[in-house]
């Protein structure tokens, strides 16, 4: 386990958004994220994760979606 550091250092190391990095430490996505008064820490050795869904029957549901059928 490394040292913990203020989570907008650990944005700036992984090239993210701020914002968006407070965002994942308050949903819970990092697990050695904690909050500690105002700010937030984080383990200098937690992996980045993209938790988006990058596979399965979601890709492209949108744009393969088929217009209704029209009754005349």
């Amino acid at each position: 386990m490394g040292e913990l550091i203020l989570l907008n250092e650990y944005a700036k190391r992984h090239g993210r958004n701020p914002v968006v990095v407070t965002q994942k430490a308050e949903r819970g996505t990092f697990t050695t994220a904690r909050k500690i008064g105002r700010q937030w820490f984080i383990d200098e050795d937690e992996p980045y994760t993209d938790s988006r869904v990058t596979h399965g029957k979601y890709i492209g549901l949108k744009r393969n979606r088929k217009p209704p059928e029209r009754k005349e």
